[in-house]
């Protein structure tokens, strides 16, 4: 397939060999994510479906929706990150709770639908561009598109609908800008404006927009330079546009960053970021080729911090300059392999770290968009293989052979995709299929820990036998301890260890342990320093536990838990003046509240001084007059000593109880 992509134009093929395509194709895609209606709601997808405000508030939070932050989350050290504006993808979830509510199989499919009907305009935008060739040649680019196991993360994952929808507009807009060219209609350049706005505002996953339009314009519309100019004008001037109104209109955007999420953001080096993008693009293609095995989530250790004396950068040098320079030397011939590689290496330049510092350094759905480059290339190449070029006439039982030959890469294809859709069934399903492959990912094993000890404070409440509490018990504590292993400084693990030592094992010297290290890396946490005291307090070291509590007091003067607890250790230590002093402060704060004269009177009954009690239980009871014990007790001891008028108030409520 050597020739131009614009040579003399062939005999159009006939509209019934398209209608044929476009219903295999669209029964394909739910063939391929069918059994993803049976998914349940999985990795991130809560941030954005039914457990979102916005999203539940339906129709009506439409306009809140369009004017705020795409994602607010408030991570284990509580620091808050609210980040992107994606509108498009959250009010679609919205419109679904007002009609479904909490329906996680409709959600699945409209994803299936969605994915579907790209394939159809991805059609429909091959064909008009690729107008000189076989719809045969066509129809297997958007197959292998489509079966390709690669996109499971994209349909698979509902909060990964962003990306579809990026997909989806982004095609209508190269669709639109191309109709403009050759009609020259200012009403097709405003339907490509209008569809890249949709596009950026679903996801600015499409951001090589910029120079994509440009080269598939000069590789397919014949259009004069001048006019791909001007339109190439406009879209920077859109993207410029929309950039400013951003900034200016929208909350701040806060996203914390940290080491095993994006750690090239914390490195100096150019050459230790630039080698660890060519480690990163040589990853990518590897899962091009060989989408297996698939992981939830990389970042570091699974894609190591690398410079370019490493023999897998220098491979990724030498093949991406090889496939750059061919593409290069035949861009003047406006060959169809040529506009497939830089298709392929503009899409990925946006998630490959060059100038970017992409979290989790890579992710399979920043392939979404590239790897249509690469099923380009690869149908080419099975074309080559029966000697059959697709820019000339293909007769149907040269596409069938073609397609048998296919068949040795989709049948694998949709094997795989169908079979890792089921691990998207639910988060546990699936960290627990990919968890040994991303051995090397510090953030998967914290994550992985992080869902079993939710299972595990939900089967301690629904009082699950003591073995299966074990198990995951030790689940979690062998993920963390890989995490730690990987990366000793992550602060996040050494807090959860901490945390299951100290409520489950109590284990409460592991529990100190743990603590410690986090305090090392976060002197200031207060959580951490309160974890610590309360280990020490149960540990039965009550000086040291008020040495931690005492500092996050004066920080934290509201903290009634905490200040609670304080002075329980001083009247462990015999210091009732301050126990009782600090609950009096309670009190001054908030006088209703019961913990705080439930403390002093427990700490004078301990020491068998009854008469410093009794005032305290008195006020007890006047905040809790339905008491029964409270009120029976003050009845009896007035009684007792001759106090009427107190014994008689305290008859008369038991009476009226």
């Amino acid at each position: 397939m050597s020739k131009k992509v614009a040579p003399k134009q062939l005999q159009p093929t006939t509209n019934k060999l398209d209608l044929y395509f476009k219903i295999i194709l669209l029964v394909f895609a739910f063939v391929l994510y069918g059994n993803t209606l049976k998914n349940k709601y999985s990795l991130d997808d809560l941030y954005v479906t039914c457990k979102n405000e916005q999203v539940r508030g339906g129709i009506k939070a439409l306009p809140e929706i369009f004017a705020s932050r795409y994602v607010s989350i408030n991570d284990d050290s509580n620091n808050v990150s609210e980040f992107g504006y994606r509108p498009v993808t959250k009010a679609s979830f919205a419109i679904e709770y007002a009609f479904f509510k909490e329906n996680p199989g409709v959600s699945h499919f409209f994803n299936v639908l969605l994915y579907a009907l790209s394939l159809l305009l991805l059609y429909n935008l091959l064909r008009r561009w690729l107008k000189n060739y076989s719809p045969w040649f066509v129809f297997l680019i958007v197959a292998l598109f489509a079966a390709h196991p690669i996109h499971t993360e994209v349909v698979a994952s509902l909060k990964n609908r962003e990306e579809i929808f990026a997909f989806f507009f982004g095609i209508l807009s190269l669709s639109a800008f191309h109709k403009s060219t050759e009609k020259n209609a200012v009403t097709w350049t405003v339907l490509g404006i209008s569809f890249l706005i949709l596009s950026l505002i679903s996801k600015f996953s499409f951001i090589t927009f910029i120079v994509i339009l440009p080269l598939s314009l000069y590789f397919f519309s014949g259009a004069k330079p001048s006019r791909i100019l001007a339109l190439s004008a406009i879209v920077v001037g859109v993207y410029l546009i929309g950039f400013l109104i951003f900034k200016y209109n929208l909350p701040p955007s806060a996203r914390t960053p940290v080491f095993y999420d994006t750690p090239l953001k914390f490195v100096d080096s150019i050459w230790v970021r630039w080698g660890t993008a060519f480690y990163a693009l040589l990853y990518y293609l590897k899962l091009l080729l060989l989408p297996h095995p698939l992981g939830f989530y990389y970042g570091y250790n699974m894609i190591p911090l690398v410079n370019f004396s490493n023999l897998w950068v220098i491979l990724s040098v030498i093949i991406h300059l090889a496939l750059l320079v061919f593409a290069l030397l035949k861009l003047k011939e406006k060959q169809v392999l040529s506009f497939a590689i830089l298709f392929y290496l503009l899409a990925i330049s946006a998630f490959s770290g060059f100038l970017g510092n992409p979290p989790g350094i890579i992710a399979e759905r920043f392939l979404y968009i590239p790897s249509l480059g690469f099923c380009i290339v690869l149908a080419w190449v099975l074309f080559r293989i029966l000697k059959t070029d697709g820019s000339k006439t293909v007769s149907t039982n040269q596409g069938l052979r073609v397609l048998a030959v296919g068949l040795l890469i989709l049948i694998p294809y949709s094997v795989k995709t169908i079979a890792r859709n089921a691990d998207w069934k639910t988060e546990l399903t699936l960290f627990e299929a990919d968890i040994d492959y991303l051995s090397q990912s510090a953030k998967a094993h914290k994550i992985y820990a992080n869902e079993l000890q939710n299972r595990l404070i939900a089967n301690m409440r629904g009082g699950a036998d003591k073995s299966i509490l074990e198990k995951d018990a030790e689940k979690i504590v062998t993920q963390l301890e890989e995490a730690i292993k990987i990366y000793p400084d992550y602060q996040q693990a050494w807090n959860a260890l901490g945390r299951i030592h100290l409520m489950f094992y109590q284990d409460y010297d592991k529990s100190i342990e743990c603590y410690q290290k986090m305090l090392q890396l976060t002197p200031n946490d207060l959580a951490s320093q309160t974890n610590l005291g309360y280990a020490y307090q149960q540990k039965g070291d009550f000086a040291d536990a008020i040495r931690y509590y005492l500092p996050i007091l004066k920080a934290d003067s509201l903290n009634v838990q905490l200040a609670s607890n304080l002075s329980v250790c001083y009247n462990k230590i015999d210091k009732l003046d301050s126990a009782v002093w600090v609950n009096q402060k309670i009190i001054e704060k908030n006088p209703s509240l019961e913990l705080p004269y439930s403390n002093i009177v427990s700490f004078y009954f301990s020491k068998n001084d009854t008469i410093n009690a009794l005032p305290w239980l008195e006020k007890y009871a006047d905040i809790a007059p339905d008491n029964k014990k409270f009120n029976g007790f003050l009845y009896r001891y007035f009684s007792i000593h001759g106090q009427a008028d107190k014994a008689g108030k305290y008859q008369s409520r038991i009476s009226q109880n």
